[in-house]
């Protein structure tokens, strides 16, 4: 039996993809606060509604807001249909 892969989502359209699926179907928007970290990386994180759902770390505010919200993506099948 092959695995079951997952439709490859592009971290560059992950922000965009979260912010349409929670919107439309929740009516809630996605917000992204940052912090600066020591070692010249950023931190994302990602809440939706009152709740932190997702933390991402990258090397720029951009590419940490796009890994957190793609582990938001991982974590709801329901984003890639």
């Amino acid at each position: 039996n092959a695995p079951i892969r997952k439709p490859m989502i592009q971290l560059s359209t992950a922000k965009e993809k979260v912010y349409a699926y929670y919107n439309s179907k929740y009516n809630i928007v996605p917000k992204y606060t940052f912090k600066q970290l020591g070692n010249g990386k950023f931190e994302a994180k990602l809440t939706l509604g009152d709740k932190i759902t997702s933390i991402g770390i990258g090397p720029s505010k951009k590419d940490a807001g796009a890994i957190a919200a793609m582990k938001v993506i991982e974590d709801n099948l329901d984003i890639n249909q």
